[in-house]
């Protein structure tokens, strides 16, 4: 199961795993079951740890920018998308 919200988002939200789950209609329930517990608690240190959750924040909030790619800037890209189309 993943942790309660707020280790899926930082207090300033400026980037989100848990807004990056629902923009990208990844369900929870899905990337515990798909993904082993060690990957999904390295996704969430990464997103907690990101540089770039300033740029992920803005795409998050502009529905505009969500039709660019969120793998330029995302470290967890890839597993998202592996859940969403698996």
């Amino acid at each position: 199961m993943l942790p309660s919200r707020p280790i899926l988002s930082k207090p300033d939200y400026r980037g989100s795993m848990g807004g990056m789950l629902m923009v990208l209609n990844v369900d929870p329930g899905k990337l515990c079951k798909s993904a082993p517990s060690e990957e999904v608690r390295q996704a969430i240190t990464r997103c907690l740890a990101c540089p770039t959750d300033d740029v992920c924040g803005r795409w998050l909030r502009d529905p505009e920018r969500r039709k660019s790619a969120y793998h330029a800037f995302c470290p967890n890209a890839d597993l998202f998308d592996r859940v969403r189309h698996g």
